[in-house]
């Protein structure tokens, strides 16, 4: 799991209540948010940033849910 989070390049500073992140060639953003989305977990795209995502802060509990599913999704779509 650790290795899918690390693929993750961080766009800009994060200065807000979101962070902004580059997924690897392999991930489809668009995909990805819909797999979210079905499982009632909401992230936006990030514009102007081609395959990229917005994620906003939440709390521990609903940001390791949120990790452990990009990070599964990721796994999987290799």
């Amino acid at each position: 799991m650790k290795d899918s989070l690390t693929s993750l390049e961080c766009i800009g500073v994060p200065v807000a209540n979101f962070a902004s992140f580059k997924l690897p060639p392999h991930t489809d953003a668009d995909r990805l948010i819909d797999h979210l989305r079905e499982k009632d977990i909401y992230i936006k795209r990030c514009h102007g940033y081609p395959n990229a995502v917005r994620i906003a802060a939440q709390s521990p509990r609903d940001t390791e849910t949120l990790v452990q599913e990009i990070c599964a999704y990721m796994d999987s779509s290799r």
